[in-house]
């Protein structure tokens, strides 16, 4: 029977002891990750000097100089920053293992800005901030708030990972206000106004941004140099709890911070589903043994927001993502493969390859090509507008791709149900070249698909079609202006063939206008260009008139168009 009540008496202490957590003033709970200017922990009638990475815990009373900016991160990933001579505390903390997880501090005076981490999402309504103005019981958010003497201004945020939270305010006599989303509250003694978010707030979370991604970067030997630098000065503790102030004290604290970021890190990446900014820019910012090790757990934890991470980072620093897939083979295979594998219709693929390394792009089209080939038309088309000069060199180094690619793409085109679609996305973004020698493919197998898909574009797309069919003629490439031309001819709409006509001749005329010694002979370079372009067209149509009028007798040919463009050749305007 004792025995028995022995251990109910051990599990209600345990169960005491999940309920009510260690809440003394050596409860540690996150550290000092920056402090530009003078910033002091009161001890009594004292004021001690602290320092970076020096520990937090309940009930130490904090107080900022003038001009004076602390930024702190809490053990649940929670980041703040506090100015404007802040004077506060920690009253409670229970860490995200407890039954009911919370903080809580009270801001005598100054300012703050603050994103939550984990805990107010895990447990609602139980995290505060006792402010000049009331309690602020917040859920899962980003808040900027100012107080000046009877007056302050309180602003709810979109967080940096475009999450919305809740924040309510409870004012000293039982008044509750909730805030809208991206504004905020003025208020003045009993007066509370809404106020929209100004510049000088916007510019306040944009340095919070910044700390949450300068507070989570890992960086081993920055942390272990401050631990050095306090041992050596005899400001460090005894951490580890052995009776010694040495090298162990500092491998115990650096463990500590080394997992809060950790923990920060993994928090940023499950929660990174609309805004993969913060994320992208502290893999671009790491090292790059820690920017691999970060991306691989994208890939694991979140394989779907990998490529928009790419392309973040590729936009602000396109090396360090080429340095980094180039320089570690497994990591490009894993990253291909994860960015290919995720890519649906309305994909980024293409923003990638037209920023990232010829080698990187090569192995990302081979990938779409063996594996999603029912999107490389759209990813072609998205690189040719991106950088076409880029796709060029590469399927000109690389033959046997480019023909496995054009191959595919026509086969796409010829299946697919939305074959027409995929073929004016082509002829609208892609090379002219490259269009061309797709069409060669196409045509062999589904003649009337490229047939009714031009007819479409005469209609609605004519503008793209003169375009090509003035490139198509300057570059040799019969099939695309054979076919503008006949189908042109055929539906009767033959005013392209003459809008084409006047811009080659308009050309031609600006050409002549500008000329001066200097440049008479690029002048009489492109007017001889021009007259043979001219007379490419009008063979063509004599060619294609004719072949229509035997085919079919019925169809009018309009004998003006070969006239006005022969004219021309004698006597431009």
């Amino acid at each position: 029977m004792a025995k028995k009540l022995f251990f109910i008496i051990i599990n209600i202490l345990f169960l005491f002891i999940l309920i009510y957590p260690l809440s003394s003033q050596s409860q540690v709970i996150g550290n000092i990750e920056n402090i530009i200017g003078k910033s002091y922990l009161l001890q009594g009638d004292s004021k001690l000097d602290l320092e970076i990475y020096d520990e937090i815990t309940i009930n130490q009373e904090i107080i900022l100089d003038k001009n004076t900016e602390i930024t702190l991160s809490l053990n649940d990933g929670t980041t703040i920053i506090f100015f404007n001579e802040a004077n506060f505390y920690f009253n409670g903390y229970a860490d995200i293992y407890s039954i009911k997880p919370y903080f809580e501090f009270t801001l005598k005076s100054g300012n703050f800005t603050i994103e939550t981490g984990e805990m107010p999402k895990l447990s609602p309504d139980t995290s505060k901030i006792h402010t000049p103005s009331g309690a602020l019981i917040i859920n899962g958010t980003a808040i900027s708030a100012e107080f000046n003497g009877a007056q302050s201004e309180i602003f709810l945020l979109t967080d940096s990972l475009g999450n919305k939270g809740n924040l309510e305010l409870v004012t000293s006599d039982g008044n509750k206000v909730a805030f809208e989303i991206d504004k905020g509250l003025s208020i003045e003694g009993n007066s509370i106004q809404k106020k929209e978010i100004s510049e000088e707030v916007q510019n306040k979370f944009e340095n919070l941004k910044t700390a949450i991604v300068e507070t989570t970067i890992i960086n081993e030997d920055k942390i272990n140099d401050i631990y050095q630098e306090k041992l050596n000065s005899g400001k460090l503790k005894d951490a580890n709890g052995d009776g010694k102030i040495d090298q162990g004290d500092i491998e115990f604290l650096k463990k500590n911070i080394l997992s809060n970021k950790e923990n920060k890190l993994n928090a940023i990446i499950n929660n990174s589903d609309e805004n993969p900014e913060i994320i992208s820019k502290i893999i671009e910012n790491s090292t790059d043994d820690s920017s691999s090790k970060i991306l691989e757990k994208v890939m694991e934890s979140k394989p779907e927001i990998t490529s928009n991470i790419v392309e973040k980072i590729i936009d602000n620093n396109p090396d360090k993502i080429n340095n980094l897939l180039d320089q570690n083979e497994s990591l490009s295979e894993k990253v291909i493969e994860t960015v290919v594998s995720e890519a649906g219709d309305n994909n980024n693929i293409g923003k990638i390859l037209s920023k990232t390394s010829n080698n990187l792009a090569t192995k990302i089209l081979t990938n779409v090509m063996e594996t999603k080939s029912e999107i490389l038309t759209q990813v072609i088309s998205d690189t040719s507008q991106g950088n076409n000069s880029k796709l060029t060199d590469i399927l000109t180094d690389n033959v046997e791709l480019n023909s496995q690619i054009k191959s595919s793409i026509a086969q796409n085109i010829s299946e697919s149900a939305q074959g027409k679609d995929e073929l004016k996305n082509l002829l609208s973004n892609v090379d002219t070249s490259l269009s061309n020698s797709v069409l060669e493919e196409v045509i062999k197998t589904d003649s009337k698909l490229v047939s009714d898909t031009f007819t479409e574009m005469i209609s609605d797309d004519s503008e793209i079609l003169e375009k090509k069919l003035s490139e198509s003629l300057s570059k040799d490439n019969n099939l695309i202006s054979e076919i503008v031309i006949e189908n042109a001819i055929k539906s009767g709409k033959t005013e392209l063939i003459t809008k084409t006509t006047n811009q080659i001749i308009n050309s031609e005329a600006n050409v002549s206008q500008s000329n001066s010694v200097n440049n008479q002979t690029s002048s009489d370079q492109q007017d001889s260009q021009n007259k043979s372009t001219l007379a490419k067209l009008s063979e063509k149509i004599a060619q294609k008139s004719e072949q229509i009028k035997t085919e079919n007798p019925q169809i009018k040919i309009d004998q003006k168009l070969i006239e006005n463009i022969n004219e021309n050749l004698v006597s431009p305007n």
